[in-house]
């Protein structure tokens, strides 16, 4: 059920690429094909994913990675830290108002939080990338950074994804000299053809000098070398706090203790800390926990699972906050006998990030979210490095004295949330999508799709879905229901949403399952430019 929309499900032994550009999934099938692993593929990806889908990620924005060898999970957390100098009374709550971007926190007085100088986290895109490639890649790093470099360089015809968010937030990124030189040169927008002629080249030729540098001297460039001294030094010059000593000090944090969901048969493997994976737990228990209470409607499951996860969410999760149990079976049981409130989050969520995943023919995989925060990140890039910069302090809660809220030299709570599934002692899905808070209501939706219900991927992305970060939650009209039997099941306000192309409500989530007959398979949201790629099809050689 696709709404009109169809993507042919791709099916390969030898592995499989699915990333939000067919560019990037280009890339990363081509290091397949030519003999690299999925961990050098994933790094391939994600480098070049940066350069065609500059306002999702880059080596300014950060990052979250599973990834699964030789039986072992293991989670890369390159979550934004907060810069060592950062002076939260700088954040003055505005009486009744509400942000617009991801969590719907009180607006902030001049949008400090969201965009400029004063919204900038330290970047952790690279030092993950690399944390990824040191923990079993094959391959030298530079020639895994050189197709981006070449992307960067040459360019490509601008697709109409790039001029949609573009023309969007082309006001905001007029308003900073070095991101409107970059990515709006002559003060024109580029053109997108809609016949067999090309459209406007896109290229970021500064950007590509600045890989390079990363390419040759690795991720020290950024953290401990001459690059990280002029982002730091052009933040402060911008009014930010961001400084080498910060760029310095950050690093990956690596777990191998992931958390462990069992789900038809196969346990879900979820990030640790201060990110998606708590609340996406939370609402897979709730919802086999309510299904062994007899709630047999998926639809109300769904809608009570989700309300009650992120209620939970938003108010134990952070920093300051203690460790709640919310995942222990007493736990679990005495949640699902409460009503999920009818209030929460209503601001729209934006669509941001990016997510890929990777798997090669020996069955090693990555599931990888890399993300600028809000569409355009920070709305700022570095001149001369072509480097655009995230807005990670837009995820920390400006009220002072709560679980998630401001404070210097922190992590706040994160939206990323990849995940995988083993079955059998295999690895047996990747799952994973861009869109803010929404991926964490989607992403246990389609691993149900894959593990309880048996769909192929494909059909599992494409399957209607409720969106449980917002209140009213949204409800995909392809579910067929009586939304006044929904509302008065769950208590919770619920409206019909409708996915679209230039504005779908839902996350835009991207996966790879084995078949029972060994292959792997991919599937991708039909509402972008989401592609699989097998290593037999490549056509980008590296």
């Amino acid at each position: 059920m696709t709404g009109g929309l169809v993507k042919t499900p791709v099916a390969s032994a030898r592995g499989l690429v699915v990333a939000k550009h067919p560019l990037a999934a280009a890339v990363g099938a081509a290091v397949l094909r030519e003999g690299g692993n999925a961990f050098d593929a994933a790094v391939a990806t994600g480098f070049a994913v940066g350069v065609v889908e500059p306002y999702m990620s880059g080596i300014g924005g950060v990052g979250l990675a599973l990834a699964y060898r030789e039986g072992a999970v293991t989670v890369f957390d390159g979550g934004p830290v907060s810069p060592g100098a950062l002076d939260p009374a700088r954040f003055v709550v505005e009486p009744g108002g509400v942000d617009d971007d991801l969590f719907g926190w009180p607006r902030v007085a001049g949008g400090l939080n969201v965009k400029g100088a004063t919204s900038v986290a330290v970047p952790s895109a690279v030092a993950l990338l690399e944390a990824l490639y040191r923990h079993g890649a094959s391959w030298p790093w530079a020639r895994l950074v050189e197709p981006a470099v070449r992307l960067a360089e040459d360019g490509w015809p601008v697709d109409w994804q790039m001029v949609l968010h573009l023309v969007a937030h082309q006001a905001e990124l007029e308003e900073y000299p070095t991101t409107r030189a970059t990515y709006l040169p002559g003060g024109r927008l580029p053109q997108y053809s809609l016949t067999d002629v090309p459209g406007t080249t896109v290229r970021f030729p500064r950007l590509a000098e600045t890989l390079r540098v990363i390419a040759r001297e690795g991720a020290r460039a950024l953290y401990a070398g001459p690059l990280g001294e002029r982002v730091a030094a052009f933040v402060r010059e911008q009014g930010g706090w961001l400084d080498k000593e910060d760029l310095a000090r950050y690093t990956v944090r690596i777990s191998t203790r992931p958390l462990a969901v069992p789900v038809g048969g196969a346990t879900v493997y979820l990030p640790d800390g201060l990110n998606g994976g708590p609340t996406m737990a939370h609402m897979l228990l709730l919802a086999q926990a309510l299904e062994a209470e007899g709630e047999s409607d998926a639809l109300v499951r769904w809608v009570r699972a989700g309300r009650l996860a992120f209620e939970d969410r938003l108010a134990l999760l952070g920093h300051a906050g203690t460790p709640p149990d919310m995942l222990s079976a007493e736990a679990v049981a005495r949640r699902v006998r409460e009503a999920p409130r009818a209030e929460g989050p209503g601001a729209r969520p934006p669509d941001s990030t990016t997510h890929l995943v990777v798997v090669d023919a020996a069955g090693n995989g990555v599931s990888m979210n890399l993300t600028l925060l809000s569409v355009w990140g920070s709305r700022l890039v570095v001149p001369d490095l072509g480097m655009l910069l995230n807005n990670g302090i837009m995820w920390f809660d400006p009220v002072p004295g709560r679980p998630n809220s401001l404070a210097p030299g922190v992590r706040p709570l994160a939206n990323m949330a990849p995940a995988l599934a083993v079955a059998e002692d295999r690895l047996a899905v990747l799952v994973g999508a861009s869109g803010g808070r929404r991926i964490i209501s989607a992403v246990p939706q389609i691993l149900w799709q894959v593990l309880r219900e048996g769909r192929d991927m494909q059909a599992a992305v494409d399957h209607p879905r409720v969106e449980t970060s917002v209140v009213p939650v949204l409800v995909d009209p392809r579910w067929g229901r009586d939304l006044a039997d929904v509302v008065r099941a769950t208590g919770v306000p619920a409206r019909w949403r409708a996915p679209a192309l230039a504005n779908p409500g839902y996350a835009s989530p991207v996966g790879i399952r084995r078949r029972p007959d060994g292959l792997w398979e991919g599937g991708a949201d039909a509402w972008g430019l989401a592609t699989v790629r097998a290593p037999d099809d490549a056509e980008e050689a590296i």
